[in-house]
């Protein structure tokens, strides 16, 4: 019996290290270069520096931030865009968090310094 059990536990174990969850990791120290809006409401940001190499579809400096993506929500995006507004006119350093499990590297969070 505490064979069937172990054994169950391993497998149990293995299926769930398969599990593919999103990978959200925090880039810093970067700096906004340009804040492109568009129609839909989602925008467009562009670094002084590039993101991790998986974030292909804009281009190595730039990431998406778009209600419905990486769980943002509408009035969550209104206030991304406004954090990172200051921190074009600013100049402010920000780190930001992005899901690099697509290559849209859609952004979450923005931490002004």
């Amino acid at each position: 019996m505490k064979k069937l059990i172990r054994a169950a536990i391993v497998s149990f174990s293995l299926l769930v290290s398969h599990v593919s969850y999103a990978a959200n990791v925090w880039v810093n120290n970067l700096k906004v270069t340009q804040v492109e809006a568009s129609p839909g409401g989602s925008f467009l940001l562009t670094f002084d520096k590039n993101l991790p190499s998986q974030c292909t579809s804009a281009g190595l400096t730039r990431t998406y931030f778009q209600r419905g993506q990486n769980s943002v929500t509408s009035e969550g995006l209104q206030s991304l865009e406004r954090a990172a507004l200051v921190a074009k006119l600013t100049g402010a350093l920000v780190n930001i968090y992005i899901n690099t499990s697509t290559g849209a590297c859609y952004g979450n969070r923005i931490l002004l310094k």
